[in-house]
C-alpha cells in the first residue's frame, strides 16, 4: 500500500491534467482494442498528464458492459505500470449498475 501512496504522490507533485481517454474499438468484431487503449495511457502520462480517466466523460461508461470497462481498466493499469493515476468512469443509469460498475473497478 504504502508503494501505491508513494506513486500517487508523486504523480499529483508532478503536475499535469487527467485526459479523459476515447475507448477505442476493433473495426469489424467492434471489441475494445485493449492494446490501442493503453498506447493512448501511456502517451498521455509520457507528454506529462499525471494520469488519466478511463470510461469517463466521452461517454462510454454508461454503454461498456461490466466485462469491457474491466478490460478496458486493465490495460490502461497495465500501460501506466505505476507511472500515473488511473480514475474510473463508474456512471450509469440506475444506481445499481453504478454500483457494480464500482464494485467491479
Amino acid at each position: 500500500m504504502e508503494q501505491a501512496s508513494d506513486a500517487r504522490a508523486a504523480a499529483l507533485a508532478r503536475g499535469g491534467g487527467f485526459p479523459a481517454l476515447v475507448t477505442p474499438f476493433r473495426t469489424g468484431d467492434a471489441s475494445l482494442d485493449a492494446p490501442a487503449l493503453g498506447r493512448l495511457a501511456s502517451r498521455a502520462i509520457a507528454r506529462g498528464c499525471a494520469g488519466v480517466l478511463v470510461a469517463g466523460t466521452t461517454g462510454e461508461a454508461p454503454t461498456l458492459s461490466v466485462a469491457e470497462l474491466v478490460a478496458a481498466l486493465g490495460a490502461a493499469r497495465g500501460a501506466l505500470a505505476g507511472r500515473g493515476l488511473l480514475m474510473a468512469g463508474v456512471g450509469a443509469n440506475a444506481t445499481r449498475a453504478s454500483c457494480e460498475r464500482g464494485h467491479a473497478a
